[in-house]
């Protein structure tokens, strides 16, 4: 996670008067948010407890899911992030798992950054996925995988979270620690069974037996390390969204013109991208989840 207030001057040097062997010389200056790699997170709105029941989550931190009586819910804290699935009308069978993936690098190409596609096969489904994702949580009601991580392949990173399960309910807690304390996530769920999923949300209706389906909704992107950030948002922008949901973050390019000239909009961004010679100022409650090149013409990054 990069969340930061920096003051940065990039300066065209002369490098045969200068010397200097690279052709800018960037001058950045922390002035809140980061220390030594370490990062401040706002406190978010509300830290919901599992008690089993729909109305553990809010109304506006619900998605009611295209099929089969289940609504979803999420939200978050400065410490967790929370998901539910709960059946509205009949029950869950005793083996149906509540899958969730994340992408805690979110880009504006959604297949980019680190992570997979390629969601897990479990229990005879193998989904392919809307972003890379890097973490996956599954849980049925009397057994939660551990988290799952993709570098090479998926592996448990032998993190179980915190659950409560019934026959109408999947409840899952899943500290931001253990999942690499993100700056933006994208998130998509479902409830599978064997061979099959019964419904998934945001989206168009996936349910079936199938041993594989492509799954295209997802909430996000969207800042988990604010104050202010309601899942009302998540789901007023994902169900005006196409294919059923998920807006990719942005990107931010700054061409300066002059000293804070155009000035920064503060904001949640995929990459960002400054040139020009002059100082500007990138405000508080600014982030990025993929890389910060700062200086017209340089091929390296610098990351905050």
């Amino acid at each position: 996670m990069k969340n930061f207030t920096l003051l940065f001057a990039v300066k065209k040097m002369n490098m045969m008067k200068n010397r200097y062997i690279h052709q800018f010389c960037i001058s950045i200056l922390l002035l809140a948010g980061i220390a030594a790699g370490n990062t401040v997170k706002a406190q978010s709105f509300r830290s919901p407890a599992f008690t089993g029941a729909l109305a553990d989550f809010t109304a506006s931190e619900q998605f009611a899911a295209a099929a089969n009586s289940t609504t979803y819910a999420i939200t978050f804290d400065a410490t967790y992030m929370y998901f539910g699935a709960f059946r509205t009308t009949g029950t869950f069978g005793a083996t149906d798992n509540f899958s969730i993936y994340l992408d805690t690098d979110p880009r504006n190409t959604l297949a980019s950054g680190n992570g997979t596609t390629a969601g897990r096969a479990y229990n005879g489904f193998t989904p392919t996925l809307p972003f890379n994702a890097d973490y996956t949580s599954i849980t049925e009601q009397s057994y939660t995988d551990p988290l799952n991580l993709f570098t090479a392949s998926w592996a448990s990173t032998g993190v179980t979270p915190t659950v409560f399960t019934s026959t109408t309910c999947r409840e899952v807690r899943i500290a931001l620690k253990d999942i690499g304390n993100p700056a933006s996530v994208y998130a998509t769920v479902w409830m599978g069974f064997a061979g099959g999923i019964f419904s998934n949300a945001p989206g168009t209706t996936n349910e079936g037996v199938a041993a594989t389906r492509t799954m295209t909704g997802f909430f996000g992107s969207f800042p988990v390390y604010k104050a202010g950030v309601t899942p009302v948002t998540f789901r007023a922008q994902n169900t005006s969204a196409a294919n059923g949901g998920g807006t990719a973050i942005s990107n931010l390019t700054v061409a300066l013109t002059a000293n804070n000239t155009p000035a920064f909009t503060a904001g949640d961004y995929g990459d960002i991208t400054i040139s020009g010679a002059f100082l500007s100022t990138i405000g508080a409650n600014t982030s990025y989840t993929g890389t910060l090149t700062i200086g017209s013409g340089t091929t390296n990054a610098t990351k905050i």
